[in-house]
Parts: structure tokens; C-alpha cells; sequence
């Protein structure tokens, strides 16, 4: 079997690629990114060969809701019309990486990958085209929550904390209020090679199923940063909870798959090689 890898040079892909050959699986990575050694460079991803020896990680998409945003119904007709063309290819399994954004964020427990989904905005949409066509497939559809570690995306929560680490004055967070559920990298790979590698089929979810909130998450990485007199400080309140947390446990049982890195830990690893 070999396994082969979409957007193999981006965050989560490089992590997954290093995993897999770690392992010593036969992987192939693919990227739109020249200069990336050991890796398959295309110009659309269209253009990737399948076998029905070869099991397929579909990574490759736009990472960031704002820039879905600003595509509008250009970016769901986008990805869903990329993940249909793969999925015409003759694979033995696909294995798609999905978000837990489509659950939406007005439900304070532990969501499950039963329960329905209520995706809004552009990118839970696109996530959610792709999840049925992926679906109807047989394939498998795996619901990631707030990925980080070490080369993380800028822009998103913890990359934003952690450039404000070693200033001066309170360190500024959007809203201090929302919980989320944050899986480091490690745990995320490892949960995708599984599934490669059980092809279960269904809806899972990834994630550590453990909240924490914003406000939370920024002291926490300031305690560790030794910078303990600093202060958090929220630009706005938010008028309502936002709450996004993934149940793990079916996942636990289908895939042999446990996060192992606390969180408290994970930031340690990631300032370590910031510093």
C-alpha cells in the first residue's frame, strides 16, 4: 500500500509526511510548492495519479475562514469540485481532513460525529460538500480540531500569542471568552495514519476532547514563557458563547488513536522551538 498525501508541504502535510517515513510506509507527497525535496511538485492537484494499491490523504485546501470568506460560493464550488475530481481516481480508500467548524459553536458539550452538523460560512460549507461526496464514497472523513505545533499557519490563535511573547504590556487576543479544543500536530498525524491504515469509513472526530478558552490559553502560554506579570486583554466581548469541543471516543474504538501530548506540554514543545 502506499499512501499518498495532498498539500504534502504544508503544516499539517510535512508533519504527516515525516510521520509516515518515520514508520517506514511508502508514502508519496504531493504539492503545488516547488523546492521541497522528497516531495512531488504539480501544477493542480487534478493531475495526481491513483491506483487501487494506493490510499489517499486529501490535505490540500485552503487553510484560512477569512479568505474563504472573501471567496464567497468561489471556494465551495472550488474544493468540492477538487475533491470530486480525486475521487474519481480508482483508490482504495480516501481519507479526507475536515474540520470540527461544521458542528458550528452554540453547544457547551463534547460533540459527537452522530450528531447533525450546522455549518455556516463559507468554509464549514466547503468542508461539508466535501465530507459527503467523500461520504458516498466509502470513504473517511476525519473532523480535525484547532491543530498547532512547531511551522503552525500564522494568524490563527496561538501563532498570534505567541508573536506578541517576549514584549511588552498585556498581551491582546481578539476574545478572551470562546473554548476550543486544541490537538497538537504529533496526535493529528498519527490519528490520520490510522485511518490510512484501518480505513474505517464514517465521520470521526480528532480531537483532545478537553476545552480550554482563549483567555486561558494565552496565560497559560505566558506562565510557561516565564512572563507571569503580564496581563490578557480582550479588543472585544462577544454577545453569545462560542463553544467547540470534539468527543474523541469513537475514535479511540475504531482506530486504536488517543491524543498522548497535554496540552500545557504541546505549548511548552512549540515555545522551545520558538525561542
Amino acid at each position: 500500500m502506499t499512501i499518498v498525501v495532498t498539500g504534502a508541504a504544508g503544516f499539517i502535510g510535512s508533519a504527516l509526511m515525516a510521520w509516515l517515513t518515520r514508520e517506514g510506509q511508502d508514502a508519496r507527497g504531493i504539492t503545488r510548492r516547488r523546492g521541497h525535496p522528497g516531495l512531488i511538485a504539480v501544477t493542480d492537484y487534478r493531475d495526481v495519479d491513483g491506483s487501487s494499491d494506493d490510499v489517499l490523504i486529501h490535505l490540500a485546501e485552503p487553510s484560512g475562514i477569512s479568505g474563504a470568506r472573501e471567496r464567497g460560493s468561489a471556494h465551495v464550488a472550488e474544493v468540492a469540485g477538487l475533491c470530486r475530481d480525486l475521487l474519481d481516481r480508482p483508490w482504495a480508500h480516501v481519507v479526507y481532513a475536515s474540520s470540527g467548524v461544521v458542528y458550528g459553536d452554540a453547544v457547551a458539550l463534547p460533540r459527537r460525529p452522530d450528531e447533525p452538523v450546522t455549518p455556516r460560512g463559507e468554509y464549514a460549507s466547503g468542508k461539508r460538500a466535501c465530507e459527503n461526496l467523500v461520504l458516498s464514497a466509502g470513504g473517511t472523513v476525519l473532523r480535525l480540531a484547532n491543530i498547532y505545533g512547531f511551522g503552525m499557519t500564522p494568524g490563527t490563535v496561538i501563532s498570534d500569542i505567541l508573536q506578541q511573547i517576549g514584549q511588552s504590556g498585556p498581551v491582546l487576543v481578539r476574545d478572551a471568552a470562546p473554548v476550543r479544543d486544541f490537538l497538537h500536530v504529533r496526535d493529528a498525524v498519527a490519528g490520520l495514519a490510522a485511518a490510512a491504515r484501518h480505513r474505517p469509513g464514517g465521520v470521526l472526530n480528532l480531537g483532545s476532547g478537553e476545552g480550554v478558552s482563549i483567555g486561558t490559553l494565552a496565560r497559560t502560554l505566558l506562565d510557561l514563557a516565564g512572563e507571569t506579570e503580564r496581563m490578557v486583554r480582550a479588543s472585544v466581548m462577544a454577545e453569545r458563547s462560542s463553544h467547540l469541543v470534539l468527543d474523541p471516543m469513537e475514535t479511540t474504538t475504531r482506530l486504536d488513536w488517543c491524543p498522548h501530548i497535554p496540552l500545557a506540554k504541546g505549548l511548552e514543545m512549540v515555545l522551545r522551538h520558538t525561542a
